[in-house]
């Protein structure tokens, strides 16, 4: 179960980052860096003896005797004078940013993590002071497609150059598999849209309509999954076609929206949302099953869209999800096609994408291990 107690775990890791300089769990590769955080206790030595209560509250792995609200922290400890540099965090923050970038540092989705995995944080200048709106990094984790005012722009995230791909552009840009093309939607009324990303012209694989978009996915083999909230996720080949539909509304759901595909292109997660709040959540689909076939069981509650990420390991993806403002990963099971694990929080401070679809999360990642964000500089 995932509630603000994860909140609270990843307070305690970036506390004690401030306080040492060093990361509370350690490991050089994806499945040491896991084991780590669910068996090492951090070495708290160099942390002043009067915070040490909070970090071992706040850190303790079993959620059921974890602070249970950042509310209590003063408690813990109390008596004793906080350090000089822990009274200021009331207002440190970052500047204002658009974006920040950054190759997971707490769980690494890539093999072989870079030596240095300090966060890149920067600016995306946008015409005349446009807005930011929906954006995807591609699954090489080498470029960025992001929507400003009515124009998707492409950027390099190795050069920082960032150019206009498509004009008269809305919703959420998505890519192929191969990072080659980039989907959205354009022109009025909206049509699905895909342009090759080093050059061509826009290809119109659906004639869309006016109605309303949650999204899309592109899979291995080529189906692009989705999303009209109101009345379910439909599949569509990328060289166009006539849509099939895949999923539709049980009594008391209002949308479907948010696909996205595992590694063997049949099956992907996508967000439910109910009347019924309690469960809203993510759920695990199948191109193969009829509509009325889908599952009911709900792998993880939450009221945004999910993000699966492959890793090194085949057997074994990760699933990315939003709780509050806090982004957290889990294991995922490609064979048995289950969550296996705790989450673990990854990013605090992620915004609601400002592009005014409710429900989707400002985050994008790559199968490289690049997670790209917007940070909600307010909190």
């Amino acid at each position: 179960m995932v509630d603000k107690r994860a909140d609270i775990w990843a307070f305690g890791v970036v506390l004690y980052e401030l306080l040492t300089g060093r990361r509370p769990f350690h490991g050089n590769d994806l499945s040491e860096m896991l084991a780590s955080v669910m068996k090492d206790a951090p070495d708290l030595t160099s942390v002043p003896a009067q915070i040490r209560p909070l970090l071992e509250s706040c850190l303790e792995k079993d959620p059921n005797k974890r602070l249970r609200d950042i509310g209590d922290a003063w408690r813990v400890g109390q008596g004793h004078a906080l350090p000089a540099k822990i009274s200021k965090l009331a207002w440190i923050a970052p500047a204002v940013l658009a974006l920040a970038l950054a190759t997971v540092s707490f769980v690494h989705f890539s093999e072989k993590p870079a030596a240095s995995v300090a966060p890149m944080r920067f600016q995306i200048p946008s015409p005349d002071n446009t807005p930011l709106g929906y954006f995807d990094v591609s699954p090489d984790g080498r470029r960025l497609a992001f929507v400003a005012g009515n124009q998707m722009w492409v950027r390099s995230l190795e050069t920082g150059d960032s150019r206009v791909l498509a004009s008269n552009t809305h919703g959420v840009p998505f890519w192929s598999p191969d990072s080659r093309f980039i989907g959205y939607l354009s022109g009025e009324p909206l049509k699905l849209t895909k342009i090759e990303v080093n050059g061509g012209s826009p290809q119109t694989v659906l004639e869309v309509g006016n109605g309303n978009w949650g999204g899309g996915n592109w899979g291995r083999d080529d189906p692009i999954a989705y999303s009209f909230p109101s009345l379910g996720l439909f599949q569509i080949p990328a060289s166009g076609g006539a849509p099939v539909k895949i999923t539709e509304l049980e009594t008391g759901e209002t949308k479907h929206f948010g696909p996205s595909f595992l590694p063997d292109g049949r099956h992907f997660v996508y967000q439910r949302t109910w009347k019924d709040e309690g469960k809203s959540g993510i759920y695990l689909g199948s191109l193969d099953a009829k509509p009325k076939q889908q599952s009911l069981l709900q792998l993880v509650a939450s009221l945004d869209q999910p993000r699966y990420v492959s890793s090194a390991d085949a057997g074994t993806g990760y699933l990315l999800f939003k709780h509050d403002d806090t982004l957290l990963a889990q294991p995922f099971d490609n064979r048995r096609l289950q969550l296996k694990g705790e989450a673990a929080p990854i990013a605090t401070q992620v915004a609601d994408n400002a592009g005014g679809f409710g429900g989707w999360a400002a985050f994008s990642a790559s199968n490289t291990g690049v997670l790209v964000y917007h940070r909600n500089t307010a909190l």
